[in-house]
């Protein structure tokens, strides 16, 4: 039996609904059913329309101000106060090791419970935040008079910076530190006067608690990567604008290097720049060179080539390379991914390092080289064909025309843009949207630019943005805000300079045109947009302040062996066999389906047991709270994923016991959370892991009605095929032959069977990513990569069927006015009221139905 992540991954609404997650578990018929009911979830708990309203505060695209000193005072002062109500702090601290007869001693004249490890850690806060109150007050005037030293302990402008960098996170971070060097100093004092026994005590408690810092603290993040350390490497910044030609002098010296590497920041451009290399498309002068792919899903590796492209993730700081190519390098302040880049630009081992990107990193770069010992290049790019916005917004769905590429932000809005167009105008569009696979995108791509295709126009989501090589005349955006999970906000002056840079790609003109040829355009639809628009491309580039940064992937493993396991309640359950696990599995589901819906229970990561080690959640939500990072350069990268992957985890692999080690690698999965067919999968597939069993795809995706999906729409195709292969034998030329998808009937095929394709394909590439990580688990890897084959055709097969019956449909309506037009010129002209009963018999007297014209146009040539 199967169970579902939805009893890990409800939200607390949807906890109310099914207590079956009390047990960390589910049945099989309420979570398959949810899955496969719930596609991809809605949009609860926000206002009616809030999802379409326009934006109310105004756009700002300059740079983000830093509060003023005495806010950034008062935001520390009242931060002490919350840490003084909160409980789930002071248990933390407990875990941290704040517990025993030294921590006690120290509040020797307070009366607490015989068990009251977390009442001593508040009245130490307490006692802290009354000392470091007055500091604070003291630390404000004389900044304000000048003079900027910390005191004790406190800096106004630390605070500043941090609260500009992460907010109130960042300040209460800054406290949590103050914290524990207040404590660890009195313990130390306690640990040479007191008794023996509490000295001991004390003094264990400091070391501990003086470990935990020292492996938190990422103050000086560039000494984590001695290899790099020991070069004195020379970093060539490439920047400028979109379509300024910025990658293509640092892939020209990457093809000529000895060895080398290229970073990109979508398995898309490593693969793009895979083929290119191996193809020798890279440069004129430039030979084919070998070349290994390597992504989280997929590794093409070829021995003693020399060169790699792969996604920025999987770059290894032990490795020395004569040239390494970072692209896209102001995604090094991105909140979730931008650790990655950081850890390129601090940690590759490469003579020479090429960064290429905006503009707005030069100064961090700057920065960040220096504190390393390297030498920095800037070289600076303008763009090859000039950009204009538009004087006048698009005017109409009739105005679009070939070449346009018109950009929504919404899956629903891309397909309803689609519908419009090709009614309005009769022009094929082909689609790009962030869940269509890559190699998905990579083929609409080809179409669109391909002049002999039939597609005229691409019809996108913000996906355009980097990764695409894509021949657009003129961009067009439906909306320049988008909705970020909780309201309406308007795009960054980056992002929309990004996406409207796309348009006029270097040559897009053709031989023998004015030289203006290859000019892009940009405009809007909204009117309200336009100035708008106009406003993001003339602002100046906001510079890039910090970086994003996280602890060395082995520090969360030692801070959990740190942690208390007093504070987790033992399991005396060892690890069974895989039979035995299964069934008390089906037991606990058991169980939990009979107590469904009788209490209101707590979310799943509260009730776990994992004997002596804590929870991943506990170990990453003490990360959160007490890593130093020193603010006028980096942040903390937010651990969203993992955070939201991690409960699932836990409650898959209930009483297995796995190493954290391992729970730390399927957090890090490429969960989309927002698909309950992958959660439900990745809850499946961890939940067989644990047990011990070789893990089946098959038994993985078991009635979430993916494969079944696909070989519904196999058998639409194989039906197709036998069309075509009978309007080939009735003698049909082959100039007369029309696309395969023009064979399909369109009424099998529909939007929905689509997302269940998408979905497959979500967790086909979660299977392989997982392969290469438990490789003796997940060991189906060639079928899974056959079956991800097969759906990217049946997605590939599905847009173009979903396109074909739109234009056999709109075609069956204009043949319907063509009729009722002929009716009423035959007639002498017909009323408005007139029988539409009258029209259809003349049509069928005169021509062919448009009913009857429908259903054979699949069947003929």
């Amino acid at each position: 039996m199967h169970t579902s992540a939805a009893c890990a991954f409800q939200s607390s609404s949807s906890r109310s609904r099914d207590s079956r997650s009390q047990r960390g578990g589910s049945s099989d018929r309420g979570a398959r059913g949810g899955a496969r009911g719930g596609g991809r979830g809605g949009r609860g708990g926000r206002a009616p329309g809030a999802y379409f309203a326009r934006p109310s505060a105004a756009p700002a695209f300059g740079p983000t101000s830093k509060i003023t000193p005495e806010k950034a005072a008062q935001e520390a002062l009242d931060q002490i106060t919350d840490m003084r109500k909160d409980t789930a702090l002071r248990h933390m601290f407990v875990a941290l090791g704040l517990r025993g007869e030294g921590p006690r001693a120290l509040v020797a004249d307070e009366a607490v419970t015989e068990d009251g490890d977390a009442e001593i850690v508040g009245l130490l806060i307490d006692r802290w935040a009354e000392e470091v109150q007055p500091l604070i007050r003291k630390a404000l005037a004389l900044h304000l008079e000048g003079d900027l030293e910390a005191q004790e302990g406190w800096s106004i402008a630390e605070l500043q910076a941090a609260h500009t960098a992460e907010a109130e996170q960042g300040i209460a971070r800054i406290a949590n530190a103050s914290l524990v060097q207040h404590l660890i100093a009195q313990l130390n004092a306690l640990a040479t006067s007191g008794q023996a026994e509490i000295a001991a005590s004390a003094r264990a408690v400091a070391q501990q608690l003086a470990e935990v810092t020292r492996l938190m603290d990422l103050r000086n993040p560039a000494l984590d990567y001695p290899t790099a350390r020991s070069l004195t490497r020379h970093i060539h910044l490439h920047v400028g604008p979109t379509n300024s030609g910025k990658t293509y002098g640092a892939l020209v010296a990457l093809c000529k290097a000895r060895n080398g590497i290229y970073a990109g920041p979508l398995r898309l451009l490593a693969h793009e720049v895979w083929e290119r290399i191996n193809a020798g498309a890279v440069s004129a002068d430039i030979a084919p060179r070998a070349c290994s792919l390597l992504t989280g899903e997929e590794r093409q590796l070829q021995l003693a080539c020399g060169l790699t492209a792969c996604t920025v993730e999987m770059l290894a700081t032990n490795i020395s390379y004569d040239i390494a190519v970072v692209d896209e390098i102001q995604m090094i302040a991105d909140k979730d991914r931008g650790y990655a880049w950081t850890q390129a630009v601090l940690g590759l081992a490469a003579k020479e390092l090429h960064l290429c990107g905006e503009a707005s990193v030069v100064p961090l770069i700057r920065r960040m080289a220096e504190a390393c010992g390297d030498v920095v290049h800037v070289h600076e790019y303008k763009r090859l064909t000039p950009l204009v916005v538009e004087e006048k917004t698009l005017g109409g769905i009739r105005n679009v025309r070939p070449g346009d590429c018109v950009v929504s932000f919404s899956r629903s809005g891309i397909f309803k843009l689609k519908e419009k167009i090709e009614e309005a105008t009769g022009l094929k569009c082909a689609l790009a949207y962030g869940a269509l696979p890559p190699e998905t995108k990579s083929e609409q791509a080809k179409m669109f630019n391909d002049p002999q295709s039939g597609v005229d126009v691409m019809v996108a989501s913000d996906a355009i943005g980097m990764g695409l090589n894509l021949k657009i005349k003129r961009v067009v955006f439906e909306s320049l805000h988008k909705w970020n999970g909780k309201e309406q906000v308007f795009m960054s002056a980056s992002q929309i300079k990004q996406i409207a840079g796309r348009a006029g790609r270097y040559g897009t003109g053709k031989a023998g045109e004015a030289a203006d040829a290859n000019r892009g355009s940009v405009t809007t639809m909204d009117p309200q947009d336009l100035p708008v628009l106009r406003q993001a491309l003339e602002s100046p580039l906001v510079p890039i302040e910090q970086a994003a940064l996280q602890p060395r992937p082995e520090a969360m493993p030692e801070l959990g062996t740190l942690m208390s396991a007093s504070s987790y309640k033992p399991v005396d359950d060892k690890p069974k066999p895989a039979s035995k696990q299964r069934k008390q599995d089906e037991a606990d589901d058991a169980a939990a389906e009979e107590e469904a819906g009788e209490t209101q229970v707590e979310p799943v990561s509260a009730t776990l047991d994992y004997g002596k080690a804590p929870t991943l959640s506990a170990v990453l939500e003490a990360t959160q709270a007490i890593t130093r990072v020193d603010h006028r350069s980096y942040f903390l990268s937010q651990f969203n994923q993992a955070a939201q992957i991690s409960p699932l985890v836990e409650a898959a692999a209930r009483q297995a016991h796995l190493p954290f080690s391992e729970r730390q690698k399927f957090s890090n999965a490429p969960v989309n959370t927002r698909d309950e067919r992958v959660t439900a999968s990745m809850y499946n597939a961890v939940r067989a892991y644990a047990r011990g069993e070789l893990v089946r795809f098959e038994e993985v995706v078991r009635d979430l009605g993916m494969l079944e999906a696909l070989e519904e729409i196999e058998q639409v195709r194989r039906g197709a095929e036998e069309r075509k292969a009978q309007a080939v034998a009735r003698g049909t030329p082959i100039s007369k032959l029309k696309s395969l998808a023009s064979y399909a009937s369109a009424d099998d095929i529909n939007i929905n069977t689509l997302m269940l394709l998408e979905s497959l394909h979500r967790t086909l590439c979660l299977y392989l990513w997982l392969s290469f990580r438990f490789p003796l688990a997940f060991c189906h890897h060639h079928a899974v990569e056959d079956y991800k084959l097969r759906d990217e055709e049946a997605i590939q097969f599905c847009l173009e069927t979903i396109r074909d019956g739109r234009a056999r449909r709109m075609q069956a309506r204009e043949f319907d006015r063509a009729a009722e037009r002929g009716y009423r010129g035959s007639t002498g002209g017909a009323r408005r009221g007139d029988d539409q009963a009258n029209a259809a018999k003349w049509a069928l007297g005169s021509s062919t139905s448009s009913q009857h014209h429908a259903r054979q146009y699949a069947s003929s040539p």
